[in-house]
């Protein structure tokens, strides 16, 4: 897959990934009321790297993380990937 080489880590994060789309989905289509004002407690930022507390805030924040990964590769490789390379990512994944 994109971001991972091993095959269990490969599994792992596809499941994760399926998770947070599940949450997005929950709360873009009102399943689930979010929104970070209400969250905010959630930070504790009495410590030198700020720890999130909240389930759904931690969701939120590993999304982020894992688009900035995205973006980071794309721009490691300078492009983005092609159809047919993501159709290949794809083969290992039941969708």
């Amino acid at each position: 897959m994109i971001l991972e080489d091993e095959v269990e880590k490969q599994k792992s994060r596809f499941k994760r990934i399926g998770e947070l789309y599940d949450f997005r989905c929950e709360v873009i289509h009102g399943k689930k009321n979010f929104d970070m004002l209400s969250h905010i407690g959630d930070f504790d930022l009495s410590t030198e790297i700020p720890k999130i507390e909240g389930e759904n805030t931690k969701k939120l924040y590993e999304s982020y993380q894992l688009l900035t990964e995205l973006l980071l590769k794309v721009l490691e490789m300078g492009r983005f990937w092609s159809r047919d390379e993501l159709r290949e990512f794809q083969k290992g994944f039941s969708v």
